[in-house]
């Protein structure tokens, strides 16, 4: 919706590319959701050339492992702590039930 509504308002022009304009509703596939950009923002980035380096390319796997890394390590290991507490309904209830005081 804000594509189209930032084009009628005529805040950007429309982009004439169609795999560019599918590149930026890829980003949001859910409508609930909702645009994390706005159109006028992320666009002119997506439409801007690109060059790989490999510098760049170290940079995107360091994000990526890193991620993988905190997902798997980290929140997978705070579930065992998170999940009761929200199971139980109320946080007090929940940590009291971690602690094994009911």
């Amino acid at each position: 919706m804000s594509y189209t509504i930032e084009i009628y308002w005529g805040q950007m022009k429309p982009t004439r590319n169609f795999l560019d304009y599918a590149l930026f509703l890829a980003f949001f596939p859910a409508l609930l959701s909702g645009p994390i950009d706005r159109a006028k923002s992320l666009l002119p980035q997506i439409l801007s050339p690109r060059k790989l380096t490999l510098d760049k390319f170290y940079e995107g796997a360091y994000l990526l492992f890193w991620g993988l890394y905190l997902k798997v390590f980290i929140a997978d290991n705070l579930s065992k702590i998170v999940v009761p507490v929200f199971a139980a309904g109320s946080w007090r209830l929940g940590l009291q039930r971690l602690w094994g005081l009911i």
